[in-house]
């Protein structure tokens, strides 16, 4: 409700249109529904609503108070005489704080449930769509798109990271590899590949790309160990879960984008999905898909997949031990203790070594 003006109700003012830097003087008179302004010929009669006032300035002590007319842009009032302050602040309910035209509201709320769909479809409607998605990607851009994400995670390793090239163990590792994917069908041919680095780790790359870090290698105490480690790393190549992840990641930069406005250069947005790719764990379902896969696959080629098991509770001990990123492969997931459970062998025939032991050592050298 409005004010009754029982105040000082007439002032002397200046008035400026807002088009050209003149400043006209004017009176002004407040009533009831707002401030009638009445000049000279320059300056036609006219009546600002109260609803429509809004501050120019910020009210001080010994300084002149500058009024806006939300409705008529750049116009602008300014009277000297302080009296008019408390008459203002009584009357002009949106002095200080204009509230939001129901065109501004409507857009809001608009951008609102669009911004709502949009993490809807981006959280739970892209990972579905993931699947159909890297189905419909032709096999030679999928190696393409790997080769680049395992170039730029090598790079990002710093420059002593390198591939290990000792032909004994580049055999050796051949010979692991192929008896691994012998019993199983795929599109894929699969490249395997160590990479120089102390980090306790693996990661599959699109394009049936598999990289084991060396650190891994010097980790484990048994070919059977680094068998079921690879096997797993397979699992998630055959069941395509990089490309998906990736397409996943790129759906949440292109939200991110959109929100920020900054995407940064393409190979910098390539770079972030590569190494998330890489560091990160997948989905406790990825998991349980690549676990399975890992030992029907060990199953299949006569690998004893104990060592899958015991590689499993190493890096949980170690872990929990030294509370640190560094055995980030396994150890960090916060159900490994039902993985482990999940993979236990159960009795059955005998197996074979993955590798004899001058494989072993071949493969153990692989960097030197």
């Amino acid at each position: 409700m409005l004010s009754k003006i029982t105040e000082k109700s007439q002032f002397k003012a200046q008035y400026n249109d807002g088009v050209t830097a003149a400043v006209y003087p004017v009176e002004i008179v407040l009533t009831g529904c707002g401030v009638q302004i009445k000049g000279k010929d320059s300056v036609p009669p006219a009546e600002w609503a109260w609803r429509d006032i809004q501050l120019a300035e910020k009210i001080a002590h010994n300084r002149p108070t500058r009024i806006l007319n939300r409705s008529v842009q750049g116009a602008r009032l300014t009277i000297d005489d302080p009296a008019v302050v408390e008459t203002l602040r009584k009357n002009a309910r949106n002095l200080t704080c204009p509230p939001h035209s129901i065109r501004t509201k409507i857009l809001l709320i608009s951008v609102g449930i669009l911004l709502a769909c949009t993490i809807g479809f981006v959280t739970y409607g892209l990972p579905r769509l993931a699947g159909p998605l890297a189905d419909m990607i032709p096999m030679h851009l999928e190696e393409g798109l790997g080769d680049q994400v395992i170039s730029i995670v090598t790079e990002a390793l710093g420059p002593e990271a390198h591939y290990c090239t000792n032909p004994k163990g580049i055999a050796a590792l051949r010979k692991l590899t192929y008896r691994l994917k012998k019993p199983i069908e795929t599109p894929y041919n699969l490249k395997v590949q160590i990479l120089k680095s102390e980090t306790v780790n693996a990661f599959a790359a699109p394009g049936g790309n598999v990289v084991l870090l060396s650190g891994l290698i010097t980790k484990a105490e048994t070919p059977d160990e680094v068998a079921g480690v690879l096997a797993h790393e397979m699992g998630h190549v055959i069941e395509r879960h990089p490309t998906k992840a990736l397409i996943h990641a790129h759906g949440w930069s292109i939200f991110i984008s959109a929100l920020t406005g900054f995407s940064g250069a393409t190979g910098d947005l390539a770079s972030g999905i590569a190494l998330q790719l890489a560091t990160s764990s997948y989905s406790r379902k990825n998991e349980a898909e690549a676990d399975s896969f890992a030992t029907s696959i060990l199953t299949k080629a006569g690998i004893d997949n104990a060592g899958f098991v015991t590689f499993f509770e190493k890096l949980k001990s170690e872990g929990m031990k030294k509370n640190t990123g560094i055995f980030r492969y396994f150890a960090s997931h916060p159900t490994l203790q039902d993985r482990i459970d999940a993979i236990r062998p159960k009795p059955t025939t005998s197996y074979e070594p993955a590798l004899s032991s001058a494989e072993w050592e071949a493969l153990r050298s692989i960097c030197r």
